[in-house]
């Protein structure tokens, strides 16, 4: 009876042991595709250019601090973007791409000031001490804090700029200005592959719109006409190897994008359909 006993809780203790083993591999399962989920969702690569608008929640200031790494550089350029420009419409403003947002309290826009402080601020956001709210993940924020603490403070431009939504249309050649020399992808740029955007809608000056952001990242625009039809779809179009400029491209538009044997003259041609009409981008 005793020996009967004895089976009963050896046994109990096999499953109860069983089941611990099981919970912990499945915690330690689900821990493992959740870090996987959090790199794969990570936007900067800490080699190329990241743009990022840092923007006050409550809008309070009526300003956004608009900043690009350069990792290939060691560089950051911070514009400070005073106006009633509002922080989802920096990108479509300035005509770049904007690859993640921070909200901030108001405070927080003086720590930033002219960069000097800009390591004390990540790392304060890595380790929580800051109320944000932001579409990056916290493998950016510690790759952002790891390259702002390597950059000298001599590599660290800034400029103040102020422009309101009425001005936009008068002042496009000055915005033009400011966002090449300011948010210039050196990639793209050293690579100097010729580009043709062909507007395949029926919006006059569409085409015009995304040759400006193209441009204004270091694009080498080399025409823009206008399709004999109407294209249902966006398309970017590649001749050669899938260069940096091909892939960047299409992680800004979010465009179909395909290959090609031959394209004449060109190395890249973006086509633009009627399903990019309510584009924010550009």
């Amino acid at each position: 009876m005793q020996r009967k006993k004895k089976n009963i809780v050896n046994n109990n203790l096999k499953i109860a042991i069983t089941f611990c083993v099981l919970v912990f591999f499945l915690i330690i399962i689900s821990l493992f595709f959740k870090v996987a989920a959090i790199f794969q969702n990570s936007r900067f690569d800490g080699a190329h250019s990241f743009n990022l608008v840092i923007y006050d929640q409550k809008n309070a200031l009526k300003r956004n601090e608009v900043i690009s790494f350069s990792p290939d550089k060691e560089e950051i350029a911070i514009l400070d973007l005073v106006g009633d420009i509002k922080y989802t419409e920096v990108g479509k403003t300035l005509e770049i791409p904007v690859d993640g947002l921070i909200g901030v309290e108001n405070e927080d826009f003086y720590q930033i000031g002219k960069g000097k402080a800009l390591d004390k601020f990540f790392g304060e956001i890595v380790f929580r001490k800051k109320n944000i709210k932001t579409d990056l993940t916290i493998i950016d924020l510690a790759k952002l804090w790891f390259f702002t603490r390597s950059v000298p403070e001599g590599m660290i431009g800034y400029k103040q700029f102020s422009i309101n939504s009425n001005d936009l249309e008068s002042s496009e050649s000055l915005i033009d200005k400011i966002a090449n020399q300011y948010f210039n992808d050196n990639s793209i740029f050293q690579e100097k592959y010729s580009i043709q955007i062909v507007n395949g809608t029926d919006v006059f000056g569409f085409g015009n719109r995304l040759a400006r952001l193209v441009t204004n990242i270091g694009g080498n625009v080399v025409s823009v006409s206008s399709s004999d039809k109407v294209l249902e779809n966006s398309e970017i179009i590649y001749s050669g190897n899938n260069s940096y400029t091909a892939k960047r491209l299409n992680k800004i538009l979010n465009f179909k994008i395909s290959k090609a044997k031959d394209l004449q003259s060109m190395d890249i041609i973006i086509k633009i359909g009627k399903d990019k009409l309510s584009s924010q981008i550009f």
